[in-house]
Parts: C-alpha cells; structure tokens; sequence
C-alpha cells in the first residue's frame, strides 16, 4: 500500500480497506474455515500538532461478507477493543485486574494480558504477548517492544537470540518494567511496577 503524503487518517483506511478486500478475494475459499476480525489504528499526519488517533474494525464472516465500524478512542487508559479466541478469559481477568489500584492504566490491561497468557490452560490461543507503542507526540511512528516472557526474548511473538538484539529495541517484562534485552532483568534504576495480581 502507498500513502499520499496528505491523506487523511479516513483516506488512508480507506486504502487499507482496498487493498485487504482485493487480496482477500484472491484467497482459495474453501481455506477460510472461521469469522475474523482486524483492529487497524491510525493517526493524523499534522506535523506540528499532538495527533488525534482514529480506531476501525474490519470483521468478515460467511453469511454477511465483510463489515466496519470506528471505535472510539478512550480519554483513559484502557480497553479499546477485545477480539479472539481468548475475549471471555480475558474479558473475566480484566474485570479482576480493575478492581486493583493500578485501573485505567496501560500496564494494567499489559499485565492482565500477560498473565493471562501464562496461567491459562485454555490452548485455543497462547505464545507470547506482542505489543506496539503509539506515542501522542508530533511527528512520531508506531514501534514494537521486546517482551521477555518465560525467560526469553520475543520480538513481534518471534523468539530470538541474543546475538541478535538490536541495542534500539525496548523490552518489557510481565510487569511492564523496563528491561535489559541481554539479561533479560529489570534495568537498574527501572520504577518497579505493582504486582496486583500477577506474580
């Protein structure tokens, strides 16, 4: 997909709408087994102002084709959308994990979903968590943290080594502590972060 420079956080979805009906089609059908959904965020691309962020869901299933609807942004930390196989586990924890003194924050929702992913025995879903950073500064790009998870390293849910460690990348641990990516321990001096209900 190619962005004009100007367009609008609406053009561009639009694109992004585009271009997935096109290549969906192109799908062997009898491989679609399931619904599906997808959260596709942007931005405003103001250079010199604080962006306003827009949020769409774009939802396929066999009887009425595909759908999409704007979801609006939240003023506080929280949830904005839930989908998968996991939504009502993680739905029920949620509701735990707010009833704790770290609510409407970002690293309640991170650490309800990170130890989601570690105690459940559900096998419907699992792996490691996968996060991206979307900063309400001008002129800035998403990014994706590294997430030590079990005791090692993941990047975009991919294990990798530490002989590959970009020195660029920030790492989170279960917590949402800062990390180091070789040790995969706290960084010295990192505000340690309430355990609520994890351990």
């Amino acid at each position: 997909m190619i962005w004009g420079e100007n367009d609008s956080a609406m053009e561009r979805f639009k694109k992004f709408k585009k271009y997935l009906f096109y290549e969906f089609h192109k799908f062997p059908k009898k491989r679609i087994t399931s619904d599906f959904e997808l959260l596709y965020i942007n931005k405003d691309r103001v250079k010199a102002l604080y962006p306003n962020y827009y949020a769409f869901v774009v939802s396929w299933n066999k009887q009425k084709g595909f759908s999409s609807k704007k979801i609006k942004i939240p003023t506080k930390s929280g949830l904005l959308h839930v989908m998968g196989s996991g939504k009502a586990d993680f739905c029920a924890k949620y509701d735990q994990f707010q009833k704790q003194k770290s609510k409407e924050t970002s690293r309640n929702v991170y650490q309800c979903f990170a130890h989601l992913l570690l105690d459940h025995s559900n096998f419907s879903y699992g792996g490691a968590p996968q996060l991206v950073g979307l900063y309400r500064k001008p002129d800035t790009n998403g990014f994706s943290f590294g997430i030590v998870h079990n005791r090692k390293r993941y990047y975009n849910g991919l294990k990798i080594g530490k002989t590959i460690i970009d020195e660029n990348i920030k790492w989170r641990n279960k917590y949402f502590e800062n990390c180091e990516g070789r040790t995969k321990q706290r960084m010295p001096g990192a505000q340690i972060q309430d355990r609520d209900l994890g351990n």
